[in-house]
């Protein structure tokens, strides 16, 4: 007896000091990639992640699982820097002018080369530096900004064709050479699509194929996401000073002004920009991710937990690439130095581990809970109907029971439907 007693001790004491230690740790690695650059959750529900490795060696990896497991998509590699979901259609954002495109989910990839009817055009054959750093869609159109010569282009047929929008009004000289500016981003806002580049962000005029300047010196404003009706702008350059802006927001596309800074917090380098309806997030380079649901009044911190760089305390990896969605906050990390970081891959943070952030999602009085491999259907459940769908929107399970066992489904993310007398609400569940 004495020894069972002293076994529960020493068995409740162990629980005690592996408690603190799990409830701290609330970043958690979904892949390991030696150097992450590019994640994408899609509206199915699969997760899409790219590495930048020399030589071509990295890729594009799939996961219909929700991240429990992964395969490597067979495409070749032009070191995809973002993901772009527009309506059916993904595409990986490359190098060297390439961008792939995928029309099943992510799954299967095809390659597009964009700059082969403007070889002409680019000066000194300098195809190598032609790199897609944004698309989206505007006005039936897919945009995309290149780094350098070729400005911003649009295609009419998902991809199939491209062509140059003018240059007129982002002309620089390099070297001597006439050129578009360096653009790093665009985006649609409010009925206009703009383009952000190292200085300088243009507004384009559809009617006279030109674009306009709207704000000049603005030093790398070009990590972006719309917030609440604004425009919320990121640099992305180190500038580390109280006298620069966290970041800044817009609502009209022409008056900015600053976003509040977590306190005491000078680094303004930013790298990653994510929002939805309840939160803005803001990565910065080496020093942590931050929270906030005010509009900058007040920030959470995130950082601990995060991956290091090189075991280096205090200085972490940068969140190039950050998502949301209704549990997580995700984030792709990375190191310009390109060396094999094992931490490096894709985290995710649970937003129920957020203190002092008020979430929008409202409290239906039916639901569902999961224990181990049961459904549990909880509240005003009257006359219910529980139906589960997979992401594509495969019907895999009917049930009127307040208890379902889901042991013979595979593990992953999956969309229910419950409906009662009384109200009928829908959600996304995981099976581990």
């Amino acid at each position: 007896m004495k020894k069972i007693r002293l076994l529960s001790k020493i068995v409740f004491l162990m629980a005690m000091l592996v408690m603190p230690l799990e409830m701290s740790a609330r970043w958690e690695q979904v892949l390991q990639l030696s150097c992450a650059r590019a994640f994408l959750l899609t509206s199915e529900g699969v997760m899409l992640a790219a590495d930048k490795i020399s030589g071509g060696k990295g890729g594009i990896y799939v996961s219909e699982d929700y991240g429990n497991s992964w395969m490597k998509a067979d495409v070749p590699d032009h070191h995809y820097t973002q993901f772009k979901q527009i309506e059916n259609n993904i595409f990986a954002l490359g190098e060297g002018g390439y961008i792939a495109r995928s029309t099943d989910g992510g799954r299967q990839w095809d390659e597009i080369f964009y700059c082969e009817d403007y070889l002409e055009d680019i000066p000194w054959g300098d195809i190598e530096s032609c790199d897609c750093y944004g698309m989206v869609e505007h006005g039936g159109r897919i945009y995309i900004a290149n780094f350098v010569y070729m400005g911003v282009m649009y295609t009419d047929d998902m991809g199939d064709s491209w062509h140059r929008t003018s240059s007129e009004g982002m002309e620089i000289e390099d070297e001597g050479v006439i050129t578009s500016d360096y653009l790093y981003n665009i985006l649609s806002f409010n009925g206009s699509l703009y383009a952000f580049g190292i200085n300088t962000v243009y507004r384009y005029d559809e009617e006279e194929d030109s674009w306009v300047v709207t704000r000049e010196e603005t030093n790398f404003l070009t990590l972006l996401t719309v917030h609440r009706g604004h425009l919320v702008a990121g640099r992305g350059t180190p500038n580390d000073s109280f006298d620069v802006n966290f970041l800044e927001k817009t609502s009209d596309g022409v008056t900015w002004e600053a976003v509040g800074r977590p306190t005491d917090f000078v680094h303004n380098n930013i790298r990653g920009l994510a929002s939805d309806e309840s939160i803005l997030v803001a990565g910065t380079a080496n020093n942590g991710i931050f929270v906030t649901s005010d509009f900058g009044e007040s920030w959470e911190d995130i950082t601990a937990g995060m991956p290091l760089y090189d075991g280096h305390k205090g200085v972490y990896l940068w969140p190039v690439a950050l998502q949301t969605d209704d549990d997580y906050i995700y984030a792709a990390f990375y190191h310009p130095s390109q060396y094999d970081f094992k931490d490096s891959g894709i985290w995710r943070y649970p937003k129920a581990s957020l203190s002092g952030i008020e979430q929008t999602m409202g409290e239906p009085s039916l639901g569902i809970n999961i224990l181990g491999k049961t459904l549990v259907v909880n509240g005003d459940c009257k006359g219910f109907l529980l139906e589960l769908y997979t992401p594509c929107g495969t019907k895999v399970m009917v049930s009127r029971d307040v208890q379902t066992d889901v042991s013979a489904l595979p593990c992953g993310l999956y969309l229910y439907k419950l409906t009662s007398d009384a109200e009928s609400v829908t959600g996304k569940i995981v099976l581990k």
